[in-house]
């Protein structure tokens, strides 16, 4: 089989424009916003072998929901997270208004999920990151770090052992002796 080619799933058709703003070659799909259209879902699950699936969407709640729902149905994608900061236009949200600068700053760690945990659930929980009344702080600090969005305790902890990062990282991040 030849080489796998990219493409990119995003919400909407801003959100693809944009990206060809970037490179006319570029290969995107919307999956038309939260109403994920079964139309691009099929096209996706029948031709994946074909692709390699890189998930984009807007780093906002109902990005996040579209992102779980994709990874549900393609659970070997690839993920490029967008600070929300980076993403921002007038009180709105969304990959329409990246720069490409930003765009090509994600694309050095494009995140893949990874066959086994860096990370397990006790080392997790000894570095408090849920249950702690300075949890959140310390996610955003690690999440920041690692960009892979603003996650809750459970989501945090998925992503983390998605892209390998194992505790000792977690505590050079959070600057505390291992």
């Amino acid at each position: 089989m030849k080489k796998k080619n990219n493409i990119f799933v995003v919400e909407g058709k801003s959100d693809e424009s944009k990206l060809k703003e970037f490179d006319s070659k570029i290969k995107t799909i919307s999956v038309g916003g939260s109403a994920i259209n079964s139309e691009s879902i099929n096209f996706l699950i029948k031709n994946k072998k074909r692709f390699n699936i890189i998930i984009l969407t807007d780093p906002d709640y109902p990005g996040e929901k579209i992102r779980r729902e994709l990874s549900k149905i393609f659970d070997s994608a690839q993920h490029i997270f967008i600070p929300k900061e980076s993403a921002k236009k007038n009180n709105k949200v969304g990959i329409e208004f990246i720069s490409k600068k930003t765009f090509l700053r994600a694309l050095e760690g494009i995140n893949f999920y990874s066959e086994f945990k860096s990370i397990s659930k006790l080392e997790f929980n000894e570095l408090e990151l849920t249950g702690s009344k300075f949890n959140n702080t310390k996610r955003k600090k690690i999440a920041k770090h690692f960009a892979i969005g603003n996650p809750n305790g459970k989501t945090l902890f998925k992503r983390l052992n998605m892209i390998g990062v194992n505790k000792s990282e977690i505590l050079r991040v959070l600057d505390v002796q291992a």
